[in-house]
């Protein structure tokens, strides 16, 4: 709103970021859970704030006809939707991006109106895991416990023997959209976390540590593992690191599940894009750095020319074929780390 006043070089409203900061409060809980403006009586504040937004929208309102809009009735029914829009969603706003003017953040109300064809459609965020191969790598028994949807627990539990369906009966299954990875280190219980940071035992019996045996059971399914201590598995996203002892064997692994999250960077397609800027993804371990990044690929990948360095292969997926979430995006694999800048010097040089 202030924006506008400004590009308009009109008066501001001092009191715009308080007011969003009351109502932010308001919405997370710290006040009544009722939207804010449904609350009777208003305060004083609160009718000052409404009042003075009213009277510097009239002033803004010829200006804005001006510049944008030929049709007086397609700006009051944009404005109405976008009312009622905030009202029924408790302050929320729809945005969309102007593909005609580099992807800028637009009211999608009003967009809708007046440049339909102007206007960037979202697609609908679709999460995929391929969590049966993970699961397929462990040993047998240490996958009991591991069920896809809760509804389907109960089967894999009528499947097992009495003596350990009953066991499984006594404790809830772990559901494998939650998890975020399994740790299995040499001499000690097999384990995962969940999304929620908790850890889980992968069996109830804590005379079952992980073994050697394990450990080879694992690692005979997956590829090599790299100078970067990190292997994957053909056609999948899933990473899985290895910890060695003095010796150079593997005595310990980390089996972080990958998941493609298709059109998760659809909300950051101006910094994308609309502009030639650099965009850094920041995050701690596990937040979805890696997935939003895939889907970047896929989404540049439209309309440019985007080729990922896969140090890891992790971006990618393990094998000589990409994996289909990053798109018509092309991937150059680096052997080693000690490689990567000259791979991404020979990826400017000869495929840009």
């Amino acid at each position: 709103f202030n924006d506008m006043q400004n590009r308009l070089a009109l008066p501001q409203n001092p009191t715009k970021l308080e007011m969003k900061a009351k109502m932010n409060r308001a919405s997370d809980g710290h006040q009544d859970s009722n939207n804010l403006w449904e609350r009777r009586p208003l305060s004083s504040a609160d009718l000052r704030y409404a009042a003075l937004d009213a009277a510097l929208l009239l002033d803004a309102y010829k200006p804005l006809r001006e510049l944008a809009w030929n049709d007086e009735n397609q700006l009051i029914a944009a404005t109405a939707e976008r009312a009622a829009n905030a009202v029924s969603w408790g302050g929320a706003r729809w945005i969309g991006f102007d593909t005609a003017k580099d992807f800028a953040l637009t009211s999608a109300e009003l967009q809708q109106q007046l440049r339909t064809a102007n206007t960037f459609d979202f697609s609908p965020i679709i999460a995929e895991t391929d969590e049966a191969k993970v699961v397929g790598l462990l040993p047998e028994d240490l996958r009991e416990l591991f069920s896809h949807e809760e509804a389907l627990a109960e089967k894999l539990v009528e499947s097992m023997p009495y003596e350990r369906a009953s066991a499984a009966r006594a404790r809830p299954p772990i559901i494998l959209s939650t998890v975020v990875d399994i740790v299995l280190d040499s001499g000690r219980r097999p384990t995962c976390t969940l999304k929620s940071g908790e850890r889980i035992y992968l069996s109830d019996s804590e005379e079952r540590v992980t073994t050697a045996d394990d450990i080879q059971f694992i690692t005979a399914q997956v590829g090599e593992f790299g100078s970067d201590k990190r292997a994957g598995m053909d056609g999948t996203l899933h990473r899985i690191s290895a910890i060695y002892n003095r010796e150079r064997k593997i005595a310990g692994l980390t089996i972080r599940l990958g998941r493609s999250v298709a059109h998760n960077a659809d909300m950051i397609v101006d910094s994308l894009r609309g502009t030639n800027r650099s965009v850094l993804v920041l995050g701690e371990p596990g937040s979805g750095k890696t997935t939003i990044i895939r889907a970047a690929a896929a989404l540049l990948a439209e309309h440019h020319t985007t080729i990922i360095i896969d140090t890891s292969n992790e971006i990618g997926g393990d094998g000589t074929i990409p994996h289909r979430c990053i798109g018509h995006a092309r991937r150059m694999m680096v052997p080693s780390l000690d490689d990567q800048s000259a791979v991404m010097v020979e990826c400017v040089q000869n495929h840009t």
